[in-house]
């Protein structure tokens, strides 16, 4: 029995490894030369990087750099289009964690992130409240910008 739990334990590992690895290199779904280029300059040293594409063309990448998890999004021509700094509940501002638990009670804190653009640089919350996920928008100071449902 051990070695059968052994054996498939195994072949579950090997088909994720191979899922992962197809994901990565599938023609047209990874990033550009110029892509891969603007992310080395932008982001020398990160680590853990991993690409996915969930929309054709448009590759995102996942990484760790300088102790934050981060994600990025490239244009074809290797510009930034915008990156997203991960942050803990205990660095959003209070302030603006205060609203949303006054607003939303009671709600689920999914995520925190820093979005930054060359139109926008936004503190995003993702929540869970009555069994619907929302996404909520500030400003530095802490101002509501939006809010929406996202499913």
């Amino acid at each position: 029995m051990k070695k059968l739990f052994a054996l498939f334990t195994l072949a579950l590992f090997t088909q994720f490894l191979m899922a992962q690895t197809t994901q990565n290199t599938t023609p047209g779904n990874g990033p550009s030369a110029n892509m891969q280029a603007a992310f080395t300059k932008l982001f020398p040293g990160a680590t853990s990087v991993f690409w996915q594409t969930e929309t054709p063309g448009q590759p995102v990448a996942t990484f760790t750099f300088n102790n934050h998890k981060m994600e990025a999004l490239f244009g074809d021509d290797g510009s930034l289009v915008w990156k997203k700094t991960m942050m803990t509940e205990d660095e959003f501002p209070k302030i603006s964690r205060d609203f949303m638990s006054g607003a939303m009670n009671p709600c689920h804190f999914e995520r925190f992130y820093h979005l930054e653009s060359p139109k926008t640089d936004d503190l995003e919350c993702e929540l869970t409240w009555n069994g619907h996920l929302y996404l909520f928008q500030f400003d530095a100071s802490g101002k509501e910008l939006n809010r929406k449902a996202l499913k």
